[in-house]
């Protein structure tokens, strides 16, 4: 009996990651166009130049790939390498997002560079960190 039990809490939480909202595309209006053979580079163009300049002080920019949600986002090294801050992302894209857990691919998401540690601390909280 408890085998049984603990292979139903292993699918239950398996089916919990998988609809967790991790970034999923809906439909060909979502896929992003092939690059053709021998196709130059885009030049960067004004936002990423804006997102250069803002490195230096107060935000940058994340792009939803298929299979990410904002624990993901989060826990990314080159963004906070913390996923308990996703709120901190959330807060900041509340424009974009209406329920955090449903994001998706190509979507473009800020994040506040160097958060004040009080902001930090309340994110981790919201988000279910111990204390």
């Amino acid at each position: 009996m408890k085998k049984w039990m603990l292979f139903s809490a292993m699918i239950f939480l398996g089916l919990g990651l998988i609809l967790s909202g991790c970034a999923q595309k809906t439909g060909p209006e979502l896929q992003t166009p092939k690059k053709e053979a021998g196709a130059q580079p885009a030049a960067k163009s004004g936002t990423e130049s804006q997102k250069q300049a803002k490195k230096g002080g107060g935000y940058d920019e994340h792009t939803v790939v298929k299979g990410e949600c904002l624990w993901r986002i989060a826990g990314l090294a080159s963004v906070y390498g913390d996923p308990f801050q996703w709120p901190l992302i959330f807060d900041a894209n509340k424009d974009k997002i209406k329920n955090p857990d449903l994001i998706y691919p190509d979507q473009v998401f800020s994040y506040p560079l160097n958060p004040a540690t009080d902001d930090v601390k309340e994110a981790r909280i919201r988000a279910g960190a111990a204390k």
